[in-house]
C-alpha cells in the first residue's frame, strides 16, 4: 500500500482546496519546499504535487518552486496541473519530475496522450477526475460527459501503468474515500490505482488497502492532524515506492 502525501501549490504557497473550489483555499505553508523536506526527512520519498495555477491555465506556473522541490535530495515527485501539450510534458521532465499526471489531454488531445503513453510509459500517470459520475477537465471546471468506465477501458488498452482517481466531491472534505468507484474501475483496469479525495483517518487508508487499492493520496487529513507520520508508516508497507 502506497501512502503519498499531497502538496498543492497556488501563488507559490502550499494550500488545500474544498471540493476543488479555488475560492475556498486554505494556506497550509508559505514555502512548499519546507513541507517536502519534512516529508523526505521522515522517510516519505514520493510526494504528489499539484500546480493549481497551472491547472487553471495552459502551462506550469510555479516552475521555480517545483524545480526547487525536485532538487531536494531523495525526492520523488509526481506532478499534475497544467500539462496540456507534449512540450509541457517534456519541460516538466526536464525539471526533474519522476511521474507526470495528465488529465485533460486524455479527452482533449487523445493523439498526443497516446504518443506519450507509447514513449514515456514509466513517467506517465493518467489523472481521472470525477464529479457526478463524469470525467472533469480544465482544472475540474468543465464536464466531459464521459463516464469513468469508458476511459478506464481505453487506459487499459494503452497499457498506462498508473492511474490517480479523484472524487472531486470529496476532495478536501475528509468525508471518506470513494472506494466503490475505484473498485468498479479496477474491473476494467489492471494497472496501479491510486485513490484520492476524502481521506479522513487511518481507517480510510486501511479500508482502501483491504479492498485492493494500490495506494492513496493524503492531503487535508494530514495538515489537520487527523493522520500522522506514524499512522502512514503503519498503514503503508513502504512510503510511495
Amino acid at each position: 500500500m502506497k501512502i503519498i502525501p499531497a502538496v498543492d501549490i497556488k501563488d507559490g504557497k502550499a494550500v488545500r482546496l474544498y471540493k476543488g473550489n479555488f475560492e475556498m483555499k486554505e494556506v497550509v505553508g508559505e514555502k512548499p519546499e519546507l513541507i517536502v523536506e519534512e516529508f523526505i526527512g521522515k522517510g516519505i520519498n514520493e510526494i504528489h504535487i499539484v500546480d493549481l495555477d497551472g491547472a487553471l491555465g495552459n502551462n506550469i506556473k510555479n516552475r521555480e518552486v517545483i524545480k526547487n522541490i525536485c532538487s531536494i535530495k531523495g525526492a520523488k515527485i509526481q506532478l499534475g496541473g497544467g500539462i496540456k501539450t507534449l512540450e509541457d510534458f517534456k519541460r516538466v521532465l526536464d525539471l526533474g519530475v519522476s511521474k507526470i499526471v495528465v488529465g485533460s489531454m486524455i479527452i482533449k488531445k487523445i493523439e498526443i496522450f497516446q504518443y506519450i503513453a507509447r514513449h514515456y510509459k514509466e513517467n506517465l500517470v493518467a489523472g481521472v477526475d470525477i464529479s457526478n459520475g463524469e470525467l472533469m477537465v480544465n482544472g475540474w471546471l468543465e464536464g466531459s460527459k464521459i463516464r469513468p468506465i469508458e476511459i478506464s477501458k481505453k487506459l487499459e488498452k494503452l497499457k498506462v501503468k498508473r492511474m490517480v482517481v479523484t472524487d472531486i466531491s470529496r476532495d478536501g472534505t475528509m468525508s471518506g474515500v470513494n472506494i466503490d468507484i475505484c473498485k468498479e474501475i479496477k474491473k476494467f483496469y489492471r494497472g496501479e490505482m491510486i485513490c484520492s479525495g476524502g481521506v479522513a483517518s487511518i481507517l480510510d487508508i486501511n479500508k482502501a488497502k483491504n479492498e485492493g487499492i494500490d495506494g492513496v493520496i493524503v492531503g487535508k487529513a494530514f495538515y489537520k492532524g487527523k493522520i500522522t507520520f506514524e499512522d502512514m508508516a503503519k498503514a503503508g508497507e513502504v512510503y510511495g515506492v
